[in-house]
């Protein structure tokens, strides 16, 4: 359009702080085995699907652990939540001269290649297979076999994936003593996995009691929390009911006040456990149902030890990548273009803090000493960001003594009282 001899030209200005694109976090991806599937269902495909497609549900058939994924996940739905959405992987179910052979051969399958993307590296390309990213990734039944000393293959690459995907992976514990339990937990070492040890009994289609891991169960009720938070994963999924089973499949010894429970060590060595309410016991954590306590990472970094500040860091680095994004390469480094940089980023965080879901004071700051003349002339800016994630509150310390002055007080009062009564 030719500009007006005389007249008017309208240039719309652009660069105001952008509205906020809000990452999602709580989308389950669940490599399984199915044996039994139909032909339509491939090895190593992805499946966006909703926890209530009961046709994509019936093609997987009943043996290997693709229903009972499912089925656990669609278990911890809360108020007014319908379904949940996951990606499922099917992969091929092993071959061997005895289950433990059969299940390593399994493991093989579902750690998968990072070059042709099969078994939890499919994941890497689910935004362009499925038009989703799961950031809650697990591998039911097969997450605590292992070989002499040597960690799980299925958990070193679950979180091989996660650490691309920014993602976290609840994995199950081998279930049977607090040793084997401890040992397991000794061979894993990243920020991204959630170890829990214990499984669900549940009853089977045919009415009789089994056994299940509990990984499908705790990924439901991280997606659960996290629902009930409008979305927002910053708060750990622990001392919350886990719906639809029977009970432990142990009983895990626990009290609210003596870390010496056998329960006490798991979570002192960063392990989840599974509890079942006990009534009239004033140290147990709850009076019925079966609860999960869990609030661990499987990291040797302090500051990522708790898997709610993960996964909240995990949301505001993701939904400020989706938000700032649209300022790159479409605007000169000017100082309005960072001025609505930085605001943007205050933005994003003003909005959690007024929520509680990270501390009210943060820092979002521009220095000279961090932006050189070249750097700028290169067309990159710096910007140093300082924010807290709470903690989940995990003890109380009540410091109870006897009062002494409430007794002189109750003296003094009584003596007023008397003195003053009219004879």
């Amino acid at each position: 359009m030719a500009a007006p001899k005389i007249g008017f030209m309208f240039d719309t200005q652009e660069l105001e702080s952008l509205v906020p694109s809000k990452a999602e976090m709580s989308v389950i991806g669940a490599v399984v085995t199915a044996p039994a599937k139909q032909a339509g269902i491939e090895y190593n495909t992805l499946y966006s699907i909703n926890s209530s497609d009961a046709e994509f549900y019936t093609s997987l058939g009943a043996t290997g652990t693709a229903q009972a994924t499912i089925r656990a996940a669609a278990k911890q739905l809360g108020q007014m939540q319908r379904s949940t959405r996951m990606v499922i992987n099917v992969v091929e179910e092993g071959t061997g001269a005895d289950a433990a052979a059969k299940a390593l051969a399994t493991i093989a399958n579902i750690k998968g290649d990072p070059v042709l993307k099969t078994g939890v590296h499919a994941f890497k390309g689910a935004a362009q297979k499925v038009n989703i990213i799961p950031r809650i990734l697990i591998a039911p039944g097969y997450t605590h076999q292992r070989v002499a000393d040597a960690a799980n293959a299925a958990c070193t690459e679950l979180a091989l994936v996660a650490e691309t995907l920014l993602a976290v992976c609840p994995v199950a514990g081998p279930s049977t003593t607090k040793q084997a339990a401890l040992d397991w937990r000794e061979t894993l070492a990243s920020k991204r996995l959630i170890p829990t040890d214990g499984d669900f009994l549940v009853m089977d289609t045919d009415g009789d009691t089994i056994t299940e891991p509990n990984d499908a169960y705790i990924a439901g009720l991280i997606n659960r929390v996290d629902e009930l938070h409008g979305g927002m994963p910053f708060h750990s999924a622990g001392n919350r009911e886990v719906f639809g089973v029977l009970g432990p499949s142990r009983i895990t010894d626990f009290s609210l006040t003596d870390a010496d429970t056998f329960g006490g060590e798991l979570l002192e060595n960063d392990i989840g456990i599974i509890l079942r309410g006990e009534g009239g016991d004033d140290f147990a954590l709850a009076e019925g149902g079966t609860q999960y306590l869990g609030v661990s990472t499987a990291s040797n970094e302090s500051l990522w030890k708790y898997y709610n500040q993960v996964r909240g860091r995990d949301f505001i680095h993701l939904t400020m990548l989706r938000t700032l994004r649209e300022l790159l390469a479409r605007y000169s480094l000017s100082s309005r273009l960072v001025q609505t940089y930085v605001n943007t980023i205050r933005q994003i965080l003003a909005g959690l803090a007024a929520d509680e879901l990270i501390y009210r004071d943060y820092q979002v700051q521009f220095t000279k000493a961090e932006n050189s003349s070249d750097e700028l002339r290169d067309g990159q800016i710096t910007v140093r960001m300082a924010v807290e994630e709470p903690a989940p509150f995990l003890r109380g310390v009540i410091k109870s003594t006897r009062y002494e002055f409430a007794v002189n007080n109750f003296i003094s009062q009584l003596e007023a009282q008397i003195n003053t009564i009219a004879i």
